[in-house]
């Protein structure tokens, strides 16, 4: 729990850098975005998990959670770079989600 707690935080800090270079460099050359709002079920049903998830969702520049379904654990969320819906959600469960198990359950 200790060892996923510490991979988590600095996967963390990669995906605030990543996302902020992201951002910037899209606003500021102009780059054409497609924004989408992207529904996915999470894996995680903790209740501590899914606030931390989406927490770092929303402080990750660019995505923003939008809301969670505790019936059906679907989340939905906003991505300023939402071109690829399927990667935006492989990130999150590569990225987050993996170590939220593994601390969690």
């Amino acid at each position: 729990m200790i060892k996923a707690s510490i991979v988590l935080f600095f996967v963390f800090v990669k995906e605030l850098l990543v996302s902020n270079w992201a951002m910037m460099t899209t606003v500021f050359l102009f780059r054409k975005n497609r924004p989408a709002v992207i529904q996915f079920f999470l894996k995680i049903k903790d209740p501590r998990s899914v606030a931390t998830i989406s927490h770092m969702i929303t402080l990750t520049p660019g995505t923003v959670t939008l809301d969670y379904d505790e019936k059906e654990s679907l989340l939905t969320i906003y991505a300023f770079h939402g071109e690829d819906p399927e990667a935006v959600i492989a990130g999150i469960r590569s990225s987050f989600e993996k170590y939220l198990i593994e601390i969690w359950g």
